[in-house]
């Protein structure tokens, strides 16, 4: 890709040969952060055309300081939670907050977490992650993934910051069940799982 700055400059003029150059070359940027969050392979695509829309739309308000990789991932980022409000299949359940309250990792199931690291691939953490109810799955990606404090969740999504922790520790607790499962025969659990 030639000079990021001159691509920019080309899309704030809406050139649109600039245009196409940053949606080819952000293109994966911006659809691998919305699918980390949204698992049907349809909503990501559909969502990733409206970030560009976004993008181009917005593109004026970038001020040219900071990564602009980053900008353009809390663009992406923020369009997956903007989805997730919107849709109103996605309703709470306060079953899944009271069963990360119930739960402790032992040394053993630390060990069981190493083991199964060592054998999964990417593609079966993806499926894995995409397992996950939104509620979830964005807290673990936000946090995991994209590196934000529990604050900083806390306050996009409007939950607290309790709240976050919780849906994290939820998050790994069904991550590590699925990943054992499709492990089992792999690693060496003890009897009793």
């Amino acid at each position: 890709m030639e000079n990021i700055t001159d691509i920019i400059e080309g899309c704030k003029k809406r050139d649109i040969l600039a245009q196409k150059k940053l949606y080819l070359g952000y293109y994966s940027v911006v659809k691998n952060t919305i699918r980390y969050s949204i698992k049907d392979i349809e909503v990501v695509n559909d969502l990733t055309q409206e970030c560009f829309l976004k993008v181009f739309d917005k593109i004026g308000s970038y001020s040219g300081t900071g990564v602009f990789e980053g900008w353009i991932k809390r663009m992406a980022s923020n369009i997956a939670i903007d989805y997730f409000r919107k849709n109103s299949k996605y309703e709470k359940h306060d079953d899944i907050d009271l069963l990360a309250d119930s739960y402790h990792e032992t040394e053993e199931e630390d060990s069981l977490i190493s083991q199964i690291s060592d054998v999964a691939n990417l593609e079966d953490l993806q499926r894995a992650i995409d397992q996950l109810p939104f509620r979830i799955r964005i807290v673990f990606v936000l946090h995991i993934i994209e590196h934000k404090s529990h604050e900083e969740i806390a306050k996009k999504l409007n939950i607290t910051i309790p709240n976050s922790r919780k849906r994290l520790h939820t998050a790994r607790i069904w991550l590590k069940e699925y990943l054992l499962n499709q492990y089992r025969d792999k690693i060496q659990a003890p009897v009793w799982i």
